[in-house]
C-alpha cells in the first residue's frame, strides 16, 4: 500500500499539472477540472458499489480487498495509456532554472499561494473528520451500524453531479467566489447532520448527501484556481512551476487528512468515547458535537481565506497577456 500510494500520488500530481496546462483560459481551465474531478468521483463509486454488492451478498474481507486491488491494477494502466496517447500537451518553452527552486521561498513570497494552500488544507481537514468519524456517527450516534458505507456512497453519488452545478456558477460569479460560497454552504450543512435523530435512515441519508454536495467544489475548484496561482508564479519567477504548486496542493490535502485522523482519535478518547461500546449520552453527544462544529469551523476558515483571495477572471487574464510577451517576464 505504501509502494501503491507514493506512484498514485506521482500520477496525480503529474495528471492535475497537466490538465492546468491543457488550457490558459480561465473558464475553460474550471470546465476541464471539473471534468476531471467528475471522473475520479465516478472511478471511486465504481469501486465503492462493488466492494457494497460483495459486502452485501456476504463475501469475506479477503475477497472485498482483493476485488478492489484487481480493479485498479486491471484500470490504471489501460486509463493512463489512453489519456497519454489521445491527449496532447501544447508546446511550452523549458528553459533551466538559475537557480535550485526552494519551495519555502515560493510559498513566503506568494499571497495567493498562501490563501489557496491554507484553504486546501481546511478541506482536507474536513474530508478527513467526515470518512473518518462516518462509521463511528452512523453506528454510535444514528444507531444505524449498517448504513456508514450507504452514507459515504451517497455523499460521493451527490457529490458527482453536484460539481456540474458548482462549475456553472463559477462561468457566472468567478472561482474563488462560488468555493467561498460553497465552503459556507458546507459549514450550515454539517449543521443539519448534527440535527440527525437517532435510527432515521433517511434523514441520516439526506444529510451526508448534502455534505457531498458541498464537497464537491472544494475537491475540483481548488485545483482549477491553483493553475491560476502557478501564471501568478510564473509571471514572478519567469519560471514555470505548475508541477511544483500542484505538489503543495497535494501536500496540504493529504496534511489535512493526516490531521483530521491524528487529533480526532485521540479527542474521541479524551471524551471517554468506545466504538461499538456502550457509551455515556456525555460521550455520544460528544462525539455529535466534533463532528459537526469541527468541520463547520474548518469551512468557516476556508471562507475567510478565500475571501481574500486576489486573482479573478480579470486578474488572470493580465497575467496571461504577461507570460505571452517574454519581455515582460525577461524584466522580473
Amino acid at each position: 500500500l505504501f509502494i501503491f500510494y507514493i506512484g498514485f500520488t506521482l500520477a496525480n500530481i503529474s495528471m492535475f499539472a497537466w490538465a492546468a496546462e491543457i488550457s490558459s483560459d480561465y473558464h475553460e481551465r474550471g470546465r476541464i477540472m471539473a471534468f476531471l474531478q467528475a471522473a475520479n468521483g465516478l472511478g471511486t463509486l465504481a469501486v465503492l458499489i462493488a466492494i457494497a454488492y460483495l459486502d452485501v451478498s456476504g463475501a469475506p474481507l479477503d475477497r472485498r480487498v482483493a476485488v478492489s486491488g484487481l480493479l485498479l491494477v486491471a484500470a490504471a494502466p489501460i486509463f493512463f495509456l489512453l489519456a497519454s496517447m489521445v491527449v496532447s500537451e501544447p508546446p511550452a518553452e523549458r528553459k533551466k532554472a538559475k537557480e535550485s527552486t526552494n519551495w519555502f521561498q515560493v510559498l513566503k513570497s506568494n499571497k495567493a499561494l498562501q490563501l489557496l494552500l491554507g484553504a486546501d488544507l481546511l478541506f482536507g481537514i474536513v474530508l478527513g473528520l467526515f470518512f473518518g468519524l462516518a462509521i463511528f456517527y452512523a453506528s454510535d450516534v444514528l444507531n444505524l451500524p449498517q448504513a456508514a458505507g450507504i452514507f459515504m456512497l451517497i455523499m460521493l453519488a451527490v457529490g458527482v453531479p453536484a460539481i456540474a452545478l458548482w462549475s456553472h456558477l463559477s462561468k457566472r460569479h468567478g472561482k474563488h467566489r462560488v468555493l467561498t460560497y460553497a465552503a459556507l454552504t458546507g459549514a450550515g450543512m454539517t449543521l443539519f447532520l448534527g440535527m440527525a435523530p437517532p435510527g432515521n435512515m433517511l434523514f441520516g441519508a439526506i444529510a451526508f448527501g448534502l455534505q457531498g454536495f458541498g464537497a464537491g467544489a472544494a475537491l475540483y475548484l481548488t485545483k482549477s484556481i491553483m493553475a491560476d496561482v502557478a501564471d501568478e508564479d510564473r509571471v514572478l519567477s519567469g519560471q514555470d512551476r505548475t508541477g511544483l504548486m500542484y505538489a503543495l496542493l497535494t501536500l496540504t490535502y493529504k496534511m489535512g487528512l493526516a490531521l483530521a485522523v491524528g487529533a480526532s482519535f485521540p479527542v474521541l478518547d479524551a471524551l471517554g468515547f468506545q466504538p461499538g461500546a456502550e457509551n455515556s449520552d456525555i460521550a455520544v453527544l460528544g462525539v455529535r458535537l466534533f463532528i459537526v462544529l469541527a468541520p463547520a469551523a474548518c469551512f468557516l476558515g476556508a471562507a475567510f481565506l478565500l475571501w481574500r483571495f486576489p486573482i479573478d477572471e480579470a486578474q488572470q487574464q493580465k497575467l496571461r497577456m504577461m507570460i505571452a510577451d517574454p519581455s515582460s517576464l525577461e524584466n522580473k
